[in-house]
């Protein structure tokens, strides 16, 4: 038997999947298992060990040309696959569900897309509600095939082993990785904070380090983080994501906003703090070895690009409050480390 389960979306939406893959392949311990995702995730999943092929595609239009499409679709073919499964149900989604011919082919009820795009499913699924979590809706597409019985919804993510090496000499030793940025500015903690908090943790300042994403909106925050604090230690490098995993999952913690990195480092089994605004943690949280600090009040939940704010809805998330986490954490790390197997 041969499945392929699709997911064209964002770094960390792919890694929120990861636990209903494992239920696959818990379900169907004997079946081989494909995922197709974006190229730019490819490297999420390149080492878990029951994942048996990873298939990578342009998860924008404008980058993908029509004969890279069809020859993808080629391959994809001649996989004879017996079930494919749509975790999200956009357009790209439904074409590559009815292209690849699975006898069995999966996906969501969704009021948007193109008109005949419930026809290229066998299977269909309502969404589920928007009020769980969002590894619980993952899993809720499952169960139109049968598959309930999930005995873990913790994540689990490896990074590159020839990696490790790089990442121990790159950083001081176990370093408490501090990321400023997001794909959203309001769902980032202001910079005046991170050096509230950088000044309140004096006992750590030879650990902590700051990093950011690659765009030049992102590198921007560095700069800005040097005005605040002219001795900071950051990653001034452009990491490829292979090499970044590695320095996630070097470090002691991690501090983040709603990102791809908060799922990355509890993947990782490395402790994680996540700052939420307009996002709610209760849906996007990590699960794991993980706190999640949400802002009591946030006007940009219905749009959540830019605060609206007049001052900057995170901004009343308490420094002491992220320190207090962060210790929490190491205490809770020390007690799981001393408890005999």
């Amino acid at each position: 038997m041969k499945i392929l389960a699709i997911k064209f979306k964002y770094l960390g939406d792919v890694a929120i999947t990861i636990p209903a893959l494992r239920a696959l392949r818990q379900t169907y311990p004997d079946a081989k298992l494909h995922v197709l995702v974006s190229q730019e995730a490819m490297p999420i999943l390149e080492y878990i060990p029951w994942i048996d092929k990873i298939w990578g595609y342009p998860r924008k239009k404008s980058q993908g040309t029509k004969k890279e499409a069809f020859s993808l679709i080629k391959s994809l073919r001649k996989e004879k696959f017996n079930l494919s499964i749509d975790f999200v149900g956009n357009d790209r989604g439904a074409w590559i569900s009815l292209a690849i011919g699975a006898k069995i082919r999966l996906g969501q009820i969704s009021p948007k897309g193109f008109l005949g795009r419930k026809f290229c499913y066998s299977h269909r699924i309502s969404e589920a509600s928007n009020d769980i979590h969002e590894v619980d809706r993952c899993l809720h597409v499952l169960t139109r095939i049968g598959v309930s019985n999930v005995t873990s919804t913790e994540p689990e993510l490896y990074s590159d082993p020839s990696l490790d090496l790089f990442a121990q000499t790159y950083l001081p030793e176990k370093p408490i990785l501090c990321h400023l940025s997001t794909s959203s500015p309001g769902k980032e903690w202001p910079i005046e904070k991170w050096a509230a908090f950088y000044h309140l943790s004096s006992e750590f300042k030879n650990r902590i380090i700051f990093s950011s994403g690659p765009s030049p909106r992102e590198r921007q925050l560095l700069s800005d983080l040097f005005s605040a604090i002219p001795n900071a230690l950051v990653i001034k490098d452009i990491l490829s994501l292979p090499q970044f995993m590695a320095i996630i999952k070097n470090a002691s913690a991690v501090i983040c906003g709603d990102t791809f990195v908060s799922h990355a480092a509890a993947g990782l089994k490395t402790p994680v703090v996540t700052l939420f605004g307009p996002t709610l943690s209760k849906l996007w949280g990590p699960k794991g070895n993980s706190i999640s600090l949400q802002t009591d009040s946030c006007h940009c939940r219905s749009d959540f690009y830019l605060c609206s704010n007049k001052v900057h809805c995170l901004s009343s998330l308490d420094p002491q409050k992220v320190k207090s986490a962060l210790l929490q954490l190491f205490e809770r790390t020390s007690h799981l480390e001393k408890t005999p197997a």
